[in-house]
């Protein structure tokens, strides 16, 4: 009876495997795999990690002369379901000896099925534009649980162009952290032409907290000027988190931020340290030369919130003019308590060269501060006022300042 049984079992397993092979032989048949230049597509992705560059060149310029033919079969190895051989062989595994469950375990779980679909978007990213029909296998893979996988398809979707829009701005609800944040790279490297993805980003800012509202937030600086409407409404909310992310994402949209100035001198007296300090720094950043954002900036040196008079520093490391006007002022932050006032208030000095030779006993002083940055900020000031000094005179220095080991 036994005997029977097993037989049985053999002659069912073969079969199955028979059948399987016979089907996977006919998908093959019907979808063949692309070629160029007489080698298949397979083996061109191989080689485009070969680690000779001029072979990865050449089997960039193979994969890009398939064109389209290409994508059915990159977006099968993405998302293709277990082939009936593969279906034969996992059925087979519960009840197959020790001996074999090796072998049929390689079967339905190829080794290299990762790496297989990090080389298929490699080859997708290559194709650009001329691969949007596989936009939607690439979202797929967008959200599975590999982080791996999830960002090097949130980078292929950035080659395939605005064709992505849809399935990043979808990606950006997702409930798993990691691919909304990769969506959220995603966007910001598109640029302008992330603008569609403005308002869903706008929401995550206002409504969320924590390191996706700041992702977001970065995201919206990056795509630039279509996002300034949303930025400068976030200067206007009630909730001070908010009005600092409007404030952080502007001070990098320049220049076409300089037309929020007066709303961002406005939020310089902001009740909120934190936003007072964000609208002083992106003043400092956007609008280096006039005379209203000068005195934004002198105004903020007596705040009493060591974070704004530092962001005040900060915009006036680019300002020497100003430094000179305010010589006594800025010779006086050197001995503030804050640490990056101190460095800054020393690069500021620094910036004026000569101009600044009443400075160098602090300075000096300075090289013996218990922070690092300030130690390193008045040696570099006090190098450089050594050599304007010594420009200016047009001969060697009469004594050099000595620079203690850091």
């Amino acid at each position: 009876m036994m005997k029977k049984w097993i037989f049985r079992t053999a002659v069912g397993c073969a079969g199955v495997v028979l059948v399987a092979i016979a089907a996977l032989l006919l998908f093959r048949w019907m979808n063949p795999e692309p070629k160029a230049q007489g080698r298949k597509l397979s083996e061109w992705l191989v080689q485009l990690r070969d680690s000779n560059p001029a072979k990865r060149e050449e089997a960039r310029l193979a994969v890009i002369s398939m064109g389209r033919e290409a994508i059915p079969y990159l977006t099968n190895q993405l998302t293709k379901p277990p082939n009936a051989l593969q279906k034969a062989a996992r059925a087979a595994f519960k009840h197959a000896p020790e001996s074999l469950k090796v072998s049929l375990g390689r079967i339905y779980r190829p080794p290299n099925e990762v790496l297989n679909k990090h080389m298929a978007l490699q080859a997708i990213g290559i194709l650009g534009t001329n691969g949007a029909a596989a936009v939607p296998t690439v979202g797929e893979v967008l959200r599975q649980p590999d982080v791996a996988l999830t960002s090097a398809a949130a980078m292929t979707l950035v080659y395939l162009g605005t064709n992505s829009l849809p399935e990043l701005i979808a990606a950006l609800d997702d409930g798993d952290f990691n691919i909304r944040s990769h969506a959220c790279y995603a966007l910001a490297m598109l640029q302008t032409n992330a603008a569609p993805a403005v308002p869903r980003l706008g929401e995550i800012v206002v409504d969320e907290r924590g390191v996706i509202a700041a992702t977001a937030a970065t995201t919206l600086a990056r795509i630039g000027e279509p996002a300034i409407p949303i930025l400068k409404d976030f200067l206007k909310h009630t909730n001070a988190t908010v009005r600092r992310w409007g404030l952080v994402a502007l001070g990098q949209v320049n220049p076409p931020a300089r037309s929020t100035l007066p709303e961002l001198m406005q939020a310089a007296n902001d009740a909120d340290a934190g936003v007072r300090a964000g609208a002083v720094r992106a003043v400092g950043t956007i609008d280096r030369t006039s005379a209203e954002s000068a005195a934004v900036l002198l105004r903020a040196l007596d705040d009493h919130n060591g974070e704004v008079r530092a962001a005040a520093a900060g915009g006036f490391t680019v300002r020497p003019r100003l430094v000179r006007e305010n010589q006594d002022r800025f010779y006086k932050m050197l001995g503030d308590e804050v640490v990056n006032v101190r460095a800054l208030a020393a690069t500021a000095i620094g910036q004026t060269g000569e101009h600044a030779a009443g400075a160098v006993p602090q300075l000096t002083r300075m090289l013996d501060d218990t922070n690092e940055v300030v130690r390193a900020s008045a040696a570099r000031a006090l190098s450089t006022i050594t050599n304007s000094a010594e420009l200016v005179k047009g001969r060697g220095p009469e004594r050099r300042f000595e620079m203690r080991d850091q």
